[in-house]
């Protein structure tokens, strides 16, 4: 990503703001979003970004590098939550906001206490939703960071099957996909902890790497994303390893794929004239499944966005009738899961792009 990019995108924002009315976002990610600032550690309080109509303004830790920030971003150091009420004051002097939104969502209770008690702010939820709507269409630039880290996640399991031998354990699998993450030029930290699952373990859809040896003749199941810039994907691959496949699986394996195939024809076709429901692709899903008597063994989403975070909207859920646009950035990955027995998952990151 460039500067350019991040200053059009508070630009944007800014549209947004009252006034009289300042935004004061906290999540990580939304922060380098916006000004291209890296969280070392995005469970700790590395940066807070102040934006009004008319100003963004950037207060960050004193150690952290602010070398890729717009240099019309205004910053500040000092997160403590004793430092940010001063902060706050300051800026009102320039910007003459009497109002703070906060994402309540990110900030701590004791940090919001803070604020209510010393800031002489009057203080209110951020409604998030246009953030998040933002986020949700990626540009050109964010598309291409995503279909890079597609390619590097497509090369692993190419790879994998080098590494796939009996005796070799979940764990030891799963350290040899980072290292070679790394050399196909992802980013340090991946998307998510990769899944790597044997035999019975792969009907805990979330199930994370064992001491667990690979055997002949029983299924496994990787779920796994890279980063790169920045930005994730999210691809699953289920498989017999050996030369006899139970009946079972491959009833399953073809249930799994006639459901993915049906959901994922429904985002390719997205457009903008009469776009599909997030639930229309859940529904394309579910519904084979179903009919082929899994539907108890289908316990989770058919998909869900993603780009800076592993998790954004949409989710492609039953419930959800979000509209799919062009822009966003979503996974398809029907599963069915048999406890006891196994699991069979099958995933990609599907681009909507444009078709009128």
């Amino acid at each position: 990503m460039n500067s350019t990019n991040a200053l059009h995108r508070i630009e944007s924002l800014q549209t947004l703001i009252p006034p009289d009315e300042a935004w004061l976002l906290s999540n990580p990610t939304d922060i380098h979003y916006y000004t291209q600032f890296d969280c070392l550690v995005t469970t700790e309080r590395e940066a807070f970004l102040v934006v009004t109509s008319t100003q963004a303004t950037l207060i960050h830790s004193a150690f952290s590098p602010t070398s890729t920030v717009p240099s019309k971003i205004e910053r500040r150091q000092g997160t403590f939550v004793t430092q940010l009420p001063d902060h706050l004051r300051e800026l009102q002097k320039h910007y003459s906001f009497i109002k703070l939104a906060v994402d309540t969502t990110n900030i701590s209770h004791h940090e919001f206490l803070h604020l209510e008690k010393v800031a002489q702010i009057t203080l209110a939820p951020l409604d998030r939703s246009s953030i998040t709507y933002q986020q949700a269409q990626k540009d050109e630039l964010e598309q291409a960071a995503i279909t890079s880290a597609i390619s590097i996640t497509t090369q692993l399991f190419k790879w994998i099957h080098e590494v796939l031998q009996p005796g070799i354990s979940e764990e030891k699998v799963a350290s040899q996909l980072y290292q070679k993450m790394l050399q196909l030029g992802g980013d340090i930290t991946p998307a998510f902890p990769f899944i790597v699952a044997f035999g019975e373990h792969t009907a805990l859809p979330h199930h994370q790497p064992t001491s667990k040896v690979l055997e002949l003749e029983t299924p496994v199941l990787i779920d796994m994303g890279a980063r790169y810039k920045n930005y994730c994907s999210d691809m699953t691959r289920t498989f017999w390893f050996g030369e006899h496949p139970s009946k079972e699986f491959l009833k399953v394996e073809k249930t799994v794929f006639a459901a993915y195939t049906a959901a994922e024809e429904i985002v390719l076709q997205t457009n903008t004239t009469n776009p599909p429901l997030a639930l229309d692709v859940d529904s394309a899903a579910r519904n084979i499944i179903a009919e082929a008597g899994y539907q108890k063994e289908f316990i989770h989403t058919t998909g869900h966005g993603l780009g800076l975070s592993i998790h954004e909207k949409p989710s492609l859920s039953w419930q959800n009738h979000e509209p799919l646009r062009p822009g966003m950035a979503v996974t398809v990955e029907p599963g069915i899961y048999l406890p006891g027995k196994f699991g069979y998952r099958h995933e990609n990151t599907l681009l909507i792009q444009r078709k009128d």
